[in-house]
């Protein structure tokens, strides 16, 4: 469950370890992670998926690593609080900060 796009275009994603499925470039990222309800126990989680996106989408000159860590940390901390406010167990599964070392 991801809303990352599939084919081609999914090549230009850096893959991060957060969630159950995260991912970046230097213009989106995205966080998608399992809402397990503590009410709820043996119930099948909901798939959330929290984005941030660029409105100008111009390929940055150089090092691309900076906005891809921007927009992970920003995709992360919406998921992050969206998963408090919705009361996920475990939060969700997400850690209090980001993690920005792509995933092997």
């Amino acid at each position: 469950m991801s809303i990352a796009p599939k084919g081609p275009s999914s090549q230009r994603f850096t893959t991060l370890p957060m969630g159950e499925d995260a991912g970046a470039t230097h213009d989106m990222a995205y966080v998608t992670f399992a809402c397990g309800h503590k009410d709820q126990p043996n119930s099948s989680p909901d798939y959330i998926s929290a984005s941030a996106e660029a409105t100008v989408r111009t390929k940055p000159e150089g090092d691309e690593r900076p906005l891809k860590n921007a927009y992970a940390t920003l995709a992360h901390s919406f998921a992050l609080a969206l998963a408090k406010e919705l009361d996920c167990e475990d939060n969700g599964g997400l850690k209090p900060g980001p993690s920005l070392v792509p995933a092997a």
